[in-house]
């Protein structure tokens, strides 16, 4: 398995970042393009076609708040997805940015908004892009990603317990957080709405584990215990602004 070069790295997660908005601080309007060591810069497209699909996505009121989710998936065969902002639409409150989602892999965000109302529904876009080939990463002994390995839900005393475990392709990641995420679903598994539970780990070396408590206030209406799920996003920040 090739390793994570410290400079090269935050060339693509933290230079990316700065691009796409990890925080939500207003950035230059001209920044510059980043790079891989001294390959070719990050792209705002893949090199075969591939796009950032929106798979399914889901708004659900709860008492004074609602949950919303959104799952991406890189459809490129041959190009890391290594930032996706997403837009929730002009009458949300829903935005958020997605990190390295491998060819093939989808990945979800999603939160909880406190309000007085929740939106009927969500009509999730994509905004921006930034891709770099998989081929110019194993160039820089680099291997990029994170895969879940398996989550679960289960009753503490007064809470739900929430637990994942995940591994990581490559060792010494900055600036790649792995977010624990709830995803509400109905008994015949139509998405409901997801919510981040605030439990993050750092991408390490190998499997790591986040573990987290919720109240049963949290959980939604219609929601089916077994059909919902716990998973992970990688991401430097999922916005909600």
């Amino acid at each position: 398995m090739t390793r994570y070069g410290t400079a090269a790295l935050a060339a693509v997660i933290i230079g990316v970042g700065l691009l796409a908005g990890c925080t939500s601080a207003s950035q230059p309007d001209d920044p510059p393009s980043p790079t891989v060591s001294n390959s070719a810069p990050v792209t705002d497209t893949a090199g075969d076609g591939g796009r950032a699909e929106i798979v399914e996505s889901a708004v659900t009121a709860l008492k004074d708040a609602y949950i919303w989710a959104v799952g991406v998936k890189n459809t490129s065969a041959s190009d890391l997805l290594v930032v996706v902002r997403l837009s929730g639409g002009e009458e949300t409150n829903v935005n958020g940015v997605l990190h390295t989602i491998l060819p093939g892999q989808t990945m979800y965000t999603g939160a909880r908004v406190k309000a007085d109302a929740a939106p009927a529904t969500i009509s999730p876009s994509v905004t921006e892009t930034r891709w770099v080939p998989m081929e110019t990463l194993a160039r820089n002994d680099m291997d990029a990603g994170v895969e879940l390995i398996e989550g679960g839900l289960e009753h503490g005393s007064d809470s739900y317990i929430a637990r994942v475990s995940f591994s990581t392709r490559g060792v010494g990641v900055p600036a790649q957080t792995v977010e624990l995420l709830i995803l509400f679903r109905d008994a015949e598994g139509v998405l409901l709405g997801g919510m981040a539970t605030g439990s993050t780990g750092v991408a390490a070396a190998g499997a790591s584990a986040i573990r987290s408590t919720f109240d049963f206030a949290e959980w939604p209406a219609g929601a089916d215990e077994a059909a919902s799920t716990v998973t992970i996003s990688v991401s430097c920040c999922a916005v909600i602004e």
